[in-house]
């Protein structure tokens, strides 16, 4: 947390409690006791500041949020439900304000390392506001400028004199960075698992003004990545318009569709959403996914027939963070008819992972262009958990019939010599045929380029992507079926 020194206390048996001084607050864990039920009964007292954090581990690297609560008495008493006798359990509590930093900090580097400059996400503003100002919006951004901005309920787009009122996400962090600065009364965020992104917040920046609270809404509209809903929304919020699924089958970490509709006018959007974001127990556990197709006011009568790919390594990343390993698990597949939700398909995942490392995520970006037009190239990145405590060195890395020099980043210890359980690893590879001469010549005919990495023999492999890897003197491999493709990007 931030600016927080703390002190650690032997309290009872397998339990150890934290407090915590910051620069705002006194806070400290007085007492721990165990309840009939088996869980942990804390008190905690705070001097000051209107909402705390209550977090537990149990390794001093992964940190779970507990509960948050207000500061109503000089002491407060909550209960850890989430272990039982036998966890062994470290406590420590934080403002919130502290902890919305940390988040922002965590989510703003989590997106900036997918490098996305152009994408189409569904926006509106939740406010006390007129309703031209909070009508949805589908927002087109390229080479992270807001382009086009389309009405949903119209089609229609609106005038470039409207496009202030918009962010791009690299916008939205920035709000919430204001209002973090701005020290706001109460700032809630919920980031994409996966990319992210914000997809929805709620501010109130006085808590003695009214109607001066401002919020927002985001969904990736021509994301192929799952989205995991808040707590508290519900399958009303996903109903869209009519369409008819043709085949499904689940490839890697990709579930595939053909799909079917009437429209041929305008661009259709399709959204899948875990409502609920938590999982039915069962064993494999389950999950509820619901498929939504926005036809965007298409009101064209023409037939059209499209695939569909939905990367859903942002669900095996759930998995581990509640169950610790990456899967299986079972997919119950809904749409609406009408109305009411309609099952479409039962189908069993089992996450891209070995005993070692569980692929979260693939992006592959071409680009085209630069000096003089002439370079072209492919920018890949692949991120990884690691399931073991382990000194893992990363030997090889072949995308098709090439061998790759790839960067290796631990994400989340970038310090750490050795990769612990639950750390995100990042590779980063290149494709580059680029000018070697043009300080040299003036004539385009005349440039020689360089062609990195060439064509060569390499191993076979069913799949896209090869990693090879050690661990102490034992080789291992990791292969990825397939992965990501974003649009291409063209640089001036």
């Amino acid at each position: 947390m931030c600016n927080a020194a703390y002190r650690v206390f032997p309290i009872v048996t397998s339990m150890v409690l934290l407090s915590a001084v910051n620069g705002f607050a006194q806070i400290q864990i007085e007492a721990i006791r165990m309840l009939p039920g088996g869980h942990p009964e804390l008190t905690i007292a705070v001097d000051s500041g209107p909402t705390y954090i209550l977090e537990a581990t149990e390794n001093f690297r992964e940190w779970n949020s507990i509960l948050e609560f207000e500061r109503k008495e000089p002491t407060t008493r909550v209960i850890d439900s989430q272990t039982g006798k036998s966890a062994q359990r470290f406590y420590r509590v934080s403002e919130k304000k502290d902890q919305a930093a940390e988040d922002l900090r965590i989510h703003r580097q989590q997106w900036s390392s997918l490098d996305i400059s152009e994408y189409t996400y569904r926006f509106n503003w939740n406010c006390f506001c007129v309703p031209e100002y909070t009508q949805p919006v589908f927002i087109t951004v390229q080479q992270h400028r807001i382009t086009q901005v389309i009405d949903v309920e119209s089609g229609e787009p609106l005038s470039f004199e409207d496009f202030s009122r918009y962010r791009t996400i690299d916008g939205l962090f920035n709000l919430i960075q204001d209002a973090i600065e701005q020290d706001a009364h109460q700032i809630n965020v919920v980031y994409h698992p996966s990319t992210g992104y914000p997809v929805s917040s709620w501010i109130d920046y006085n808590e003695f003004l009214a109607d001066e609270e401002r919020g927002f809404q985001t969904w990736m509209a021509d994301s192929d990545l799952l989205q995991i809903s808040e707590e508290d929304e519900t399958i009303e919020s996903v109903k869209g318009d009519a369409f008819f699924l043709d085949e499904v089958a689940i490839e890697g970490n990709f579930l595939e569709l053909n799909l079917n509709y009437g429209g041929g006018c305008r661009e259709h959007f399709f959204i899948l959403s875990m409502i609920p974001p938590v999982f039915k127990e069962s064993f494999p556990v389950q999950a509820d996914l619901y498929l939504t197709h926005q036809a965007n006011s298409d009101r064209c009568k023409a037939f059209v027939r499209e695939t569909r790919s939905f990367d859903l390594s942002s669900l095996a990343e759930l998995h581990f963070g509640a169950y610790s390993t990456p899967g299986p698990i079972i997919l119950n597949l809904f749409r609406f008819s009408g109305d009411e939700p309609e099952s479409i398909a039962k189908l069993d995942y089992s996450p891209v992972a070995n005993e070692h490392l569980l692929l979260l995520s693939t992006v592959s970006q071409t680009w085209f262009g630069g000096p003089a037009g002439s370079g072209w190239g492919t920018d890949f990145t692949f991120r990884l958990k690691s399931l073991v405590d382990a000194s893992i060195d990363f030997q090889e890395l072949w995308i098709d019939d090439r061998k790759y020099e790839p960067s290796i980043q631990n994400e989340t210890s970038p310090q750490s010599e050795t990769v612990k359980r639950g750390d995100n690893i990042r590779i980063s590879a290149a494709f580059r045929v680029v000018p070697t001469n043009l300080d040299e010549v003036f004539d385009l005919n005349e440039i020689e380029y360089k062609d990195v990495p060439e064509k060569q023999e390499g191993p076979e492999f069913e799949g896209a992507v090869l990693i090879r890897y050690t661990i102490g003197e034992e080789s291992y491999k990791l292969i990825l079926p397939r992965i990501r493709v974003l649009e291409p990007i063209a640089f001036p």
